[in-house]
């Protein structure tokens, strides 16, 4: 009960909140709201917009379904033209950087919204900054190992922690172990899945104020790391896409069916197909690169912001609010491990699943780390360098590393250069 009456008074604080916000216009005054995000086609957004409308009869929110390849240059061409939306989802931090984000941290206290609630890694993605909050999902997703318990059973391999992270290594004699092979498609099965650079932390790459490559993406750990990745990538026992096509299958859906022992997966994917395929699965954080490092687990959502020029800002902020309270109700109900943590927990999210039980306990490792204005080219140059210059041309880890390290570096200091001169509009 102690629970629920948490849950109805911060509902009920949220409601005086709306109340409060919209007393300056008047309630028969129509307002449209214009929101632009790339739809997941579940229709649980415009299921959240359904449940708003009918509270706020005078507000329309209109959904503008945007290409996730086109988003960054719909927004910013809509920015150059002051023509933004008024809602849009937080796809780079220099939106937050320029002042075109509302911060929302009066609305959420106004309401008894307690932010420490949330996702810790998932809020510090694309939501914080500078000590503010500028946005808030419905689900928490996480990289996570996702694993078939009946294949580890199968192989007398004892199941994973799903707090205390297995090396790379031994997470590659588990590969080793648990792979079955057989010149029967249908009757293979594979080890696991390769860890790539997004799926660890960015710690592991950066110096701690973010600044510096160079003897930390090619430090002698990093490097033992992805000389490892390298060498299961030519085994029988790592799934391949070339396997993949063969199978004319899925990695999630090769793992439902018992033909993968293993997979790195993200979890709003994974979760619902093992559990209408019946699996008995199990979650853990990615392997770290040696004994004693802290659990990894790479967490985001489906945050949306208020953007601080739309003229119906109030509104817009009304709406974040509701898609970060009751849209969190409405995803766990649905299913979905909702952003607040704390509610997943109240709700019972995992009562009677040991692998939700256990995909909440890695979530919950999500953390803020090393902060970067944009890590992803530096992902990839460290994928490329893997598929071409480790797995392909064998070339040693380290003279890989080394070898793109320093470009990295440039790529890296104009960024912060960038960053530090960087003027708010």
């Amino acid at each position: 009960m102690k629970g629920l009456s948490r849950i109805l008074l911060v509902a009920a604080s949220a409601m005086l909140l709306l109340v409060s916000l919209g007393a300056a216009a008047a309630q028969d005054e129509e307002v449209t709201l214009d929101l632009w995000m790339f739809l997941d086609g579940t229709g649980f957004l415009p299921s959240v917009v359904e449940a708003f409308e009918a509270a706020h009869p005078n507000i329309t929110v209109q959904i503008t379904d945007v290409p996730e390849g086109e988003y960054v240059t719909k927004v910013d061409t809509a920015f150059l033209a002051g023509q933004p939306p008024d809602i849009a989802f937080p796809y780079v931090i220099r939106w937050i950087r320029a002042g075109l984000v509302a911060p929302i941290d009066d609305v959420l206290e106004s309401a008894g919204v307690d932010i420490e609630d949330y996702n810790a890694g998932a809020v510090s993605r694309n939501c914080a900054l500078d000590g503010q909050v500028y946005c808030l999902g419905t689900f928490t997703a996480g990289y996570n190992i996702f694993y078939n318990k009946d294949v580890f059973d199968a192989a007398g391999v004892a199941h994973l922690s799903p707090t205390a992270p297995i090396t790379i290594d031994e997470y590659a004699e588990l590969v080793a172990r648990l792979t079955v092979y057989s010149d029967d498609m249908s009757e293979r099965v594979w080890g696991g899945t390769l860890p790539m650079p997004w799926w660890t932390d960015a710690a592991n790459y950066f110096s701690e104020d973010g600044r510096s490559v160079i003897g930390y993406v090619n430090d002698e750990a990093t490097a033992h790391f992805y000389q490892v990745v390298a060498d299961m990538a030519g085994t029988e026992g790592i799934l391949t896409s070339a396997d993949l096509n063969l199978a004319g299958n899925s990695a999630d859906g090769m793992l439902a069916a018992g033909q993968l022992a293993m997979a790195m997966a993200d979890s709003p994917i994974a979760q619902p197909l093992l559990e209408a395929a019946g699996v008995n699965w199990g979650a853990a954080p990615p392997p770290v690169e040696s004994e004693g490092d802290p659990a990894w687990v790479y967490t985001g959502s489906d945050e949306l912001m208020a953007l601080s020029g739309s003229d119906n800002l109030e509104e817009a902020l009304q709406f974040i609010l509701f898609w970060a309270t009751e849209g969190n109700r409405m995803r766990a109900e649905a299913g979905g491990l909702p952003m607040n943590m704390r509610l997943a927990e109240e709700m019972n999210w995992a009562e009677g699943s040991e692998g939700r039980q256990e995909l909440l306990d890695a979530i919950n490792l999500g953390r803020a780390t090393v902060f970067v204005p944009t890590v992803w080219d530096a992902y990839g140059e460290i994928a490329e360098a893997i598929n071409s210059l480790m797995i392909e041309d064998g070339v040693p880890a380290q003279e890989a590393l080394d070898e793109i390290a320093p470009g990295i570096q440039d790529d890296l200091d104009q960024l912060w250069e960038t960053w530090d001169n960087f003027e708010s509009e």
